[in-house]
């Protein structure tokens, strides 16, 4: 009899401990390719204006030259919802027919960044990276709620070609970016 009621308590708080272990704040970074590392993530946010800017360091670990071509039309292209359930995504015009509300229940994101190559009138930025090296994603949101701690789910479509030849066209994701809200801006010319 109290060999089964010692069983019934090790394996009832064995099952119970699984669901302790993890930690759901802790930054997941989903890379889809397997020569690709993502790097130094992080969200700095100005607690005066309320922009914030995303960055990430992309690393190519594959003995080439690589193309990181970054689709960013669109919430399925380049999208992030924070603690608060937000949506943010590059906004898309709303002159062209049929495309009234198209950006309704989103925030906006307003400007991407891959290493020298800035996303302009495209809904695309592209850069090569030579083997070994990295460059930085940037990401900026010109407004956001300045209670918003953490940013829950960014994603961004990358189609990857080395040495000029397609490998795929997938997504990348990040989940639990802590925004680091400065108290304020350094004044210019302020070193410290």
């Amino acid at each position: 009899m109290w060999c089964k009621f010692f069983i019934f308590f090790v394996l009832y708080f064995a099952i119970l401990s699984l669901g302790f272990g993890q930690d759901s704040s802790a930054l997941i970074v989903k890379v889809p390719f397997d020569s690709i590392a993502v790097t130094n993530v992080r969200a700095v946010g100005n607690i005066q204006t309320g922009s914030v800017e995303i960055s990430l360091d992309f690393r190519n670990d594959y003995h080439e030259l690589v193309d990181l071509h970054w689709s960013v039309g669109g919430f399925d292209g380049l999208g992030m919802t924070d603690d608060k359930g937000e949506f943010y995504k590059i906004y898309t015009s709303t002159k062209a027919i049929g495309a009234a509300g198209i950006n309704k229940g989103y925030l906006q994101i307003k400007g991407v960044q891959f290493g020298s190559k800035k996303m302009d009138w495209l809904t695309y930025v592209k850069d090569t990276v030579n083997a070994g090296n990295t460059k930085k994603l940037k990401v900026t949101i010109p407004k956001m709620q300045k209670d918003v701690a953490v940013i829950k789910e960014f994603h961004a479509r990358c189609i990857l070609s080395v040495s000029q030849m397609w490998v795929g066209d997938e997504q990348f994701t990040i989940d639990n970016i802590k925004i680091e809200w400065s108290p304020r801006p350094n004044p210019v010319g302020d070193i410290n």
